[in-house]
C-alpha cells in the first residue's frame, strides 16, 4: 500500500497465520458422516444441507455440494438462524435442527456422549466435526476437512528460518487445529477463536511487545488486519480484506511474505548502505577541501575534482539502489540460512569495488589537486586584501535587461497620498512566468522605494502570489512626489537584477538638492548612529565606512543589535539624481554569539548573536559627487532603526 508498509515488513518478529483460505485451500469437503440411532447417512446428510443452504459459511456449502453431488432432495427450511462462532439452527417439516460445533450442542443442553469419542477421532485427523441434532437429540456426526495448500509447509519453514515466531489462528477445536498445526509445522497454536475475538489476540501479542503481522483472506478477518502492524491479504481473498491490510499478495501462495519481507529488509539495507555512502564522501572530503590537510602537505582540493567526487557519491549510491532489480526470493529455508557463497561475494564485492573506486578517485584528488604556487602567491595576496574587506565591494547587480528577464510593474493610474497603493510585480523570462527567484536575506525580493529628491525612504518586501512569477505590496506614501522604486531579486543562478521605476504620487517632485551631512542622528530614544571614515572618499576606489551606534543617554556603545533581514546591518546608497543605486550589508564587529561560546561574525542570521556598537561595510563610488547613505539596524526591542547620512566623493 505505500513504503511504510514495506519499511515496517522487516520489523515484524511474530506472524499469525489464519487457517481457512490461507493455510487451507478455503474448499473444504465432506469426508465422513457419522449416523446417531435411529438414522442413516442420507438422512442426516439431507437434514444438514437442507440447513445450510441459507447459509455462505464454507463448511455450509461443502455439505450443500456433498448433498447435491449425491442428488438428495432437500426438504424446505422454515426458520433459519445463525450463531456466530457456533453454527446454526433450522425448522425443517416440522423439527428443530442444529448443525454446529461442541459449544453449539453444551449452550443449547444438548446430550452428544455417544458421538464425542467419534468426534475426537476425526479432529485429530485434522477434520472438523459438527453435530447434527434433531429436536434436542443427537441424529449424527458431518466431518468436512479442508486440505492443506501444497507450499503450506515449506511456507512455514522459510518464515521460521527469518527468525519470526508463526502461530495459527483458527474457530475449530483445539484436536482439530493442533493436527493441521502439526501437518505443517506450527507450534503456536489460537483455536477456538470466534471471529470478533481474533482482533483480540493480536492485541494481546502486541502487549507483550511483539511486532505482529496477520495473513488472512475473509471478511472476518478485517479487523485483525487492521489491528495488526502490518496486515497481509491473501489475494484471492475478500475485497474487505484486502482493503484492510498493508500487504496484498498476488495470487494465494503464502511464499510471497517471505518474498516481501526479503525485499523489505535488502531495500532498508541498500538505503542504509546509501547513507553511509553519502555522508562518508563529505565527512572525509569536506574537510579537505576546507584545507585541512594544507598546513601539512600542502593540498588543496580542485573545485573541478570535489565535483567529480560529489557525482561519484550520488553514481554509487543510485547504482547500489538499481541491483534490487535483480532482486530474487529465496528458493527454500536454506538459503535464507545459509545464503550460497556466490551471492554473499556479490554482495560484498560490489561494496568492496565500490570502496577501492571511492578510495582511488580520492587519491587522484590529491595528486593531481597540488597548488601551483606562482598562482598561489597571486592569491595569497588577494585574500590577505580580502580578509579585512578593507578593499572590496559586492559584486555589482545586473538590471533587467542584462540579466535577460522582463519585469513588469502595475500600480494605480493616479496613486494618492495616505492611501495604501497595491504595487504588482510580473516576472517573466522568454515569454514564460520567472520561477527560479530564491530567499535572499530572508526574503525573496526587495523592494526599496525613495522620493526623487531623497527625502523619503522605504523598504520593502513584495510577497509571492498564486500566480507564477507574481509578487505583491501595499505601499504608503506620506507625502506627494515623484518616488524611484528599485526593486532587487536573487536568481537561482546566482543573478542579482535589479528593476528601476518611477511613480508619481500627488504631484511630480524634482531631484535632490544635497549638502554634505555626517552629523550623528538619533533615531530613536535607543541609538544614536554615527559614520566614520568618510572623509577623503575617492570615486572608483574602494572604501570602508563604519556606523557607530550609541544610547544617546548614556553615551556607551550599544552592542545588543539582533540580525536584520540576516545581517548586521542593510545599506541603501544613492547619487544626487537617485540613478547610481546600490544595496549592501554591513559586516558586524566582534559579533558575539550568547549560548555558543565562540565567534559568531560568521553567523548574521543567527537568533542569538547580536552585534555592535561598530558595524563596517564597503563600497566603490563610481563617479565624484554626493551620495545619500541610509543605514538600517536591528534594536534590541526588534524595531528597526534608519539613520541617513550625505557623504562627498572627490575625484
Amino acid at each position: 500500500r505505500g513504503g511504510e508498509a514495506l519499511e515496517q515488513a522487516r520489523k515484524i518478529d511474530t506472524i499469525i497465520l489464519d487457517k481457512t483460505g490461507t493455510l487451507t485451500r478455503g474448499k473444504p469437503q465432506v469426508t465422513t458422516i457419522v449416523p446417531a440411532a435411529g438414522y442413516d447417512e442420507a438422512t442426516v446428510l439431507q437434514l444438514a444441507a437442507a440447513a445450510e443452504v441459507g447459509s455462505e459459511h464454507p463448511l455450509g456449502e461443502a455439505i450443500v455440494a456433498r448433498a447435491r453431488e449425491l442428488g438428495l432432495e432437500l426438504p424446505a427450511v422454515h426458520a433459519f438462524e445463525s450463531i456466530t462462532g457456533r453454527g446454526i439452527s433450522a425448522r425443517i417439516d416440522g423439527h428443530d435442527v442444529l448443525l454446529g460445533n461442541r459449544a453449539l450442542m453444551d449452550q443449547r443442553g444438548v446430550t452428544s456422549d455417544q458421538l464425542t469419542e467419534q468426534a475426537g477421532e476425526l479432529a485429530r485427523d485434522g477434520a472438523t466435526p459438527m453435530y447434527v441434532t434433531v429436536d434436542g437429540q443427537a441424529a449424527g456426526l458431518i466431518a468436512v476437512a479442508d486440505t492443506l495448500r501444497p507450499e503450506s509447509h515449506e511456507a512455514i519453514q522459510q518464515l521460521e528460518a527469518l527468525g519470526l515466531d508463526v502461530w495459527m489462528l483458527t474457530g475449530d477445536n483445539s484436536a482439530t487445529a493442533q493436527a493441521i498445526a502439526r501437518q505443517v509445522g506450527i507450534d503456536h497454536v489460537l483455536a477456538e477463536v470466534l471471529p470478533e475475538q481474533k482482533a483480540e489476540k493480536i492485541t494481546a501479542l502486541q502487549a507483550e511487545g511483539k511486532v505482529v503481522a496477520m495473513v488472512g483472506d475473509g471478511i472476518n478477518d478485517a479487523p485483525a488486519l487492521a489491528q495488526a502492524d502490518l496486515g497481509v491479504a491473501i489475494g484471492t481473498g475478500t475485497d474487505v480484506a484486502m482493503a484492510a491490510s498493508d500487504i496484498t499478495l498476488i495470487g494465494g501462495d503464502l511464499r510471497s511474505i517471505v518474498t516481501a519481507i526479503g525485499l523489505s529488509r535488502k531495500t532498508v539495507s541498500t538505503i542504509k548502505q546509501g547513507l553511509f555512502w553519502a555522508f562518508a564522501y563529505n565527512v572525509l572530503l569536506v574537510p579537505v577541501a576546507m584545507g585541512v590537510l594544507y598546513p601539512f602537505f600542502g593540498v588543496l582540493l580542485s573545485p573541478v575534482l570535489a565535483a567529480a567526487a560529489m557525482a561519484m557519491s550520488s553514481v554509487s549510491v543510485v547504482t547500489n539502489a538499481l541491483r534490487l532489480r535483480g532482486f530474487k526470493p529465496p528458493m527454500n529455508a536454506e538459503a535464507i540460512l545459509h545464503p550460497p557463497l556466490a551471492e554473499r561475494v556479490r554482495e560484498y564485492a560490489y561494496l568492496v569495488a565500490i570502496a577501492i573506486i571511492a578510495l582511488g578517485i580520492g587519491a587522484a584528488s590529491l595528486a593531481f589537486a597540488q597548488p601551483d604556487h606562482a598562482l598561489m602567491g597571486r592569491s595569497s595576496d588577494t585574500q590577505a586584501g580580502d580578509a579585512h574587506g578593507s578593499d572590496q565591494s559586492p559584486p555589482a547587480a545586473l538590471s533587467a535587461a542584462q540579466a535577460g528577464v522582463s519585469v513588469d510593474l502595475a500600480a494605480p493610474p493616479s496613486p494618492l497620498t495616505n492611501t495604501p497603493i497595491r504595487l504588482s510585480y510580473r516576472l517573466s523570462a522568454g515569454g514564460a512566468p520567472l520561477t527560479d527567484v530564491v530567499v535572499s536575506h530572508e526574503q525573496e525580493m526587495h523592494l526599496i522605494v525613495v522620493r526623487q529628491d531623497l527625502a523619503q525612504f522605504q523598504h520593502v518586501h513584495p510577497s509571492r502570489t498564486a500566480n507564477p512569477g507574481q509578487y505583491q505590496v501595499d505601499v504608503t506614501f506620506s507625502e506627494p512626489g515623484t518616488y524611484v522604486l528599485y526593486d532587487e531579486f536573487t536568481r537561482s543562478n546566482g543573478q542579482d537584477v535589479v528593476q528601476r521605476n518611477e511613480l508619481v504620487v500627488g504631484a511630480a517632485s524634482g531631484r535632490a538638492n544635497l549638502a554634505e551631512d555626517r552629523t550623528p542622528k538619533t533615531p530613536s530614544n535607543d541609538a544614536r548612529v554615527s559614520l566614520v571614515g568618510a572623509d577623503g572618499l575617492r570615486a572608483g576606489q574602494a572604501a570602508s565606512l563604519t556606523f557607530r551606534i550609541d544610547n544617546p543617554q548614556t553615551g556607551q556603545g550599544v552592542s545588543d543589535l539582533r540580525p536584520y533581514l540576516g545581517a548586521p546591518a542593510h545599506v541603501v546608497i544613492l547619487n544626487e539624481t537617485a540613478t547610481d543605486f546600490a544595496h549592501t550589508h554591513g559586516e558586524a564587529v566582534g559579533a558575539v554569539g550568547h549560548g555558543t561560546g565562540g565567534d559568531a561574525r560568521g553567523d548574521h542570521g543567527a537568533a542569538d548573536v547580536t552585534y555592535g556598537p561598530e558595524i563596517t561595510f564597503h563600497h566603490t563610488f563610481a563617479a565624484p559627487g554626493l551620495y545619500k547613505v541610509w543605514g538600517q539596524f536591528l534594536d534590541h526591542h526588534g524595531q528597526v532603526v534608519t539613520a541617513d547620512f550625505v557623504v562627498r566623493v572627490d575625484q
